[in-house]
């Protein structure tokens, strides 16, 4: 499965697409009460453990248009000040009244669920 690439203490606003169990765009994504992203070292790990945790309620993941199913997550340097490595990422849909559901998200097509953080080469 692909991967997504970031720089180690780099800026990103990355969009992603969110699909249901069936492969379709969710396309009602305006009517989540909260969306979670996370990045971990290893799946088993609890959300606290995450090394980064965005939430939509905090501003951190916006809907530019909920019908599209494209949310886009903000990652300051401070987030991927990490160690180089590979992690997992996860996102989180709810709805409220547990309807809570962990989707398939896409990047330029292709399904990812892991992370490759590399080192970066400037440090100024």
């Amino acid at each position: 499965m692909p991967e997504v690439e970031i720089k180690k203490g780099n800026a990103y606003d990355i969009e992603f697409l969110v699909k249901d169990k069936d492969g379709n765009p969710v396309q009602d994504l305006g009517n989540t009460q909260e969306i979670i992203f996370v990045l971990k070292r290893n799946k088993e790990d609890s959300d606290e453990e995450a090394l980064i945790l965005k939430k939509k309620t905090l501003g951190q993941i916006t809907v530019d248009d909920p019908d599209t199913g494209y949310v886009k997550v903000s990652l300051l340097a401070d987030d991927t000040d990490i160690a180089p490595g590979l992690y997992f990422a996860g996102l989180q849909l709810d709805y409220g009244n547990g309807k809570v559901y962990e989707v398939d998200i896409y990047v330029d097509s292709q399904q990812i669920e892991t992370f490759k953080v590399k080192q970066d080469i400037v440090r100024g």
